[in-house]
């Protein structure tokens, strides 16, 4: 199944609240509209030193899944969960790396949940 500029637009935006919400804003975002393999809806390449990340939202998908604002949420999830997985994905990794790799999410979260009430 084909998708829409609007589709496009519609994913951005989400994408872009979600971004907003959990305070990602030290992050640059490029967006694309392109061809990616036919099993994802959507994905995100980053790089964390550099605080940079593309997403692109397929041209086409298989039809089993087409929910584009959950699309959208779990995209921001995986760029939410970045430093972790270049953590957990270095060959020699230490336990005050990935403590602080989970205190930056659990404090971005805090910062979501509780930011009025500090």
């Amino acid at each position: 199944m084909k998708t829409t500029k609007k589709d496009f637009e519609i994913f951005k935006k989400e994408f872009l609240k979600w971004f907003n919400v959990f305070g990602l804003k030290d992050w640059k975002i490029y967006f694309f509209h392109d061809q990616i393999d036919e099993t994802s809806y959507a994905n995100i390449t980053y790089n964390v030193a550099g605080r940079v990340a593309t997403v692109r939202f397929n041209l086409e998908h298989n039809g089993r899944y087409n929910n584009i604002k959950e699309t959208a949420f779990h995209e921001v999830c995986e760029l939410l969960l970045g430093k972790l997985v270049a953590v957990a994905e270095y060959r020699y990794v230490t336990e005050n790396e990935i403590t602080e790799a989970t205190h930056d999410i659990i404090r971005r979260l805090e910062k979501v949940i509780f930011g009025n009430e500090k």
